[in-house]
């Protein structure tokens, strides 16, 4: 018997079949409600995860542009002193040595720039660099904000140009005398420099005229700017080891900041 011989063998008075049939059909019902409610429920479940994927995306691009808004001065920063470092051939190394140390001991991204910028002319190494930003080191150890350690950069640039003593770095020089530095000692470096100071001093010479004198005694700016690196370092060295003594956390904060916008 085949399928339509056996189709057509069923009586519709055949109540157990009808019954089968209907329960049958009331399942098939119950089964396509569950599964239409079920993909309901994950089309809203979808639906929410696909909120809270934007959400997320959307939170972390606003962190994205305050992070942009927020290092953008550092970046600007960097972006000047690495041209100006790479200018005199010295690199983003020394750069980034210069505007670190700097801003460790000033908390302040322009002004520490603009330092920065002042020392790519001055220094001749990444060793100046150094030598430079420990005497600012010093120099803010004992004189504060009296004298300005970007303009003393820029002073001390200006005096071994010329080969005499300008600016803040005047102060530098006199504050430093009064409290006895011995300059004579610090300009050891250089024999004749050292010997046209104390025949200056000798004669009555104040300490800037008799530097001045030491600085003629030199035959070449770079030997004008190494002496003047070797004095100051001399003089300013031992207080820039105790400032950063006595600011070492606040030194690691500023440190760990440049350190996040880098």
């Amino acid at each position: 018997m085949n399928v339509f011989e056996l189709w057509a063998s069923i009586s519709l008075d055949d109540n157990e079949f009808l019954k089968k049939l209907q329960s049958a059909e009331k399942q098939v019902q119950g089964f396509g409600s569950k599964i239409g409610g079920a993909l309901g429920k994950v089309g809203k479940v979808t639906a929410g995860i696909g909120g809270v994927f934007a959400g997320a995306a959307a939170v972390g691009a606003a962190a994205l542009n305050g992070l942009a808004e927020s290092t953008e001065e550092y970046r600007i920063a960097m972006g000047k002193l690495n041209t100006a470092y790479e200018a005199v051939g010295l690199g983003q190394e020394a750069a980034n040595t210069a505007f670190s140390e700097f801003y460790k001991i000033l908390g302040d991204t322009d002004t520490a720039t603009e330092a920065s910028q002042l020392l790519s002319n001055l220094a001749k190494s990444e060793e100046d660099v150094n030598k430079w930003t420990t005497v600012a080191a010093g120099v803010m150890g004992r004189y504060g904000d009296s004298i300005p350690i970007e303009g003393l950069i820029e002073a001390a640039n200006e005096t071994v140009k010329v080969g005499e003593v300008t600016g803040s770095f005047a102060d530098a020089l006199n504050w430093a005398a009064t409290e006895g530095a011995d300059w004579s000692a610090a300009l050891a470096s250089n024999s004749q420099a050292q010997a046209a100071f104390n025949e200056a001093i000798s004669d009555g010479a104040t300490t800037e005229d008799a530097f001045n004198a030491a600085l003629a005694a030199c035959s070449t700016e770079q030997e004008r700017t190494s002496l003047t690196a070797e004095a100051m370092l001399a003089v300013y060295g031992d207080s820039a080891a105790i400032f950063h003594e006595n600011n070492q956390a606040i030194e690691e904060a500023r440190q760990n900041q440049q350190l996040f916008q880098a």
